[in-house]
């Protein structure tokens, strides 16, 4: 990130309807909801012709072909290289007219500034899912937060409850109580209300139900293989019913613990 930020023109790559595709760009900003997600203006587009655009006609100039702005992630790895390297790309500018355009965008603070506010208006709004594991990739974590998890790990666990209490991110709050109380039980130091969400969380995903989004269950893997025996009769024997024993007392241990 800190070189794409600091480089004035890089060679973005990708592979765009099957075809390899670049173009020369410029490190524009991130996202403020989700810095993971880099901006890069396409210099073979003027970018006074597009800054100079009111907020209406700049919100539809972002959502045309061929966009003058990429919304690229970095966890991806997306191909960003030197601006030596060739471009794949016809009618670009001469060289000395791509430099002038990288140095206007960097010195176009107010531009950005709408350009971040034009994708988060006509950004499509997605309900937020309840269930942790769906929300891993809405966002990276703050130095603060990583270093609270260095700790943690490194921690007895008699330390852990109060360091995963002080994590910013709800999602790695939510995981390290979880796993705080899968390893150390209702004497593991969490609150009782903390421990009485966690429990039900984890009863939940075994008996599935309401909470079937969460996974497969223990109701659905009795169906499964129910599903299987009565398509394979070879298939049932004493594995196959040890199997749904288990799931069965798995589940009503969970019932009777609700």
């Amino acid at each position: 990130m800190e070189r794409v930020e600091r480089t004035d023109i890089l060679s973005f790559g990708e592979y765009s309807f099957g075809r390899p595709y670049s173009a020369p760009v410029s490190f524009l900003g991130t996202n403020p909801d989700d810095p993971g997600q880099i901006y890069l203006f396409d210099l073979s587009q003027d970018p006074r012709d597009i800054s100079g655009l009111d907020d209406y006609a700049l919100q539809q100039a972002l959502s045309k072909t061929p966009r003058p702005i990429r919304r690229v992630r970095a966890n991806k790895c997306p191909t960003l290289l030197s601006s030596a390297w060739p471009v794949l790309k016809d009618d670009l500018p001469d060289a000395e007219t791509l430099i002038e355009r990288a140095l206007y965008l960097r010195d176009a603070p107010e531009f950005a500034a709408r350009v971040q506010l034009a994708f988060q208006e006509t950004r499509p709004e997605y309900e937020k899912s309840s269930v942790v594991e769906k929300r891993i990739y809405d966002g990276f974590l703050s130095g603060k937060d990583r270093q609270l998890l260095t700790r943690f790990h490194a921690a007895p666990w008699p330390e852990r409850p109060s360091i995963v209490g002080q994590l910013q991110d709800e999602r790695y709050r939510e995981l390290g109580q979880r796993l705080i109380y899968i390893e150390q039980g209702p004497q593991s130091g969490l609150d009782a209300a903390v421990c009485d969400s966690v429990r039900r969380d984890i009863n939940a995903r075994v008996s599935g139900g309401s909470f079937e989004q969460r996974g497969r269950s223990a109701r659905t893997a009795m169906y499964e293989l129910d599903d299987l025996v009565a398509e394979m009769p070879e298939a049932k024997g004493p594995f196959a019913t040890t199997v749904l024993e288990f799931y069965r007392e798995l589940e009503d241990s969970c019932a009777s613990t609700n």
